[in-house]
């Protein structure tokens, strides 16, 4: 006799199985051609092909946090504690709050290289929090 096995999440045995597990995915590919109900980028198409003849641009920004490799902490932060008042590091004003530039601007060289069409990039809030934007056009 076949003993039953404990039903448990998929990604990790500690958690309950999801609930109701009949539910329609609204992410499953259908096998149609067309959009799945979660993809705004269709619809965003849909949008600058009707005004086309305005030339639209869609940017996108993109937050990060450099990490130390040894201590997972965000780069530059002490390892017994966190960072001063944030007043000096506020968009990095100053060379001793840009911590980590030299990678984010190596990134930054990287991308324009690979032809990503990457328009900035800027210090964040937080020391070592950066953020990269890219424009696009549509014609």
């Amino acid at each position: 006799m076949r003993s039953e096995r404990k039903k448990t999440h998929p990604l990790s045995p500690s958690l309950p199985p999801p609930p109701n597990q009949t539910k329609p995915n609204p992410n499953k590919n259908t096998g149609e051609l067309k959009p799945i109900l979660t993809n705004a980028r269709a619809p965003c198409a849909a949008a600058m092909d009707k005004c086309a003849a305005e030339e639209p641009w869609f940017g996108i920004e993109q937050e990060y946090t450099l990490l130390n490799t040894h201590t997972k902490w965000p780069l530059g932060w002490p390892t017994s504690g966190y960072p001063g008042p944030q007043g000096p590091y506020y968009c990095s004003a100053g060379a001793g709050a840009a911590i980590g530039r030299d990678i984010v601007e190596a990134h930054y060289k990287a991308c324009l290289y690979a032809g990503i069409n990457i328009s900035g990039i800027n210090a964040e809030v937080m020391p070592a929090q950066w953020v990269r934007f890219s424009s696009f056009f549509f014609f």
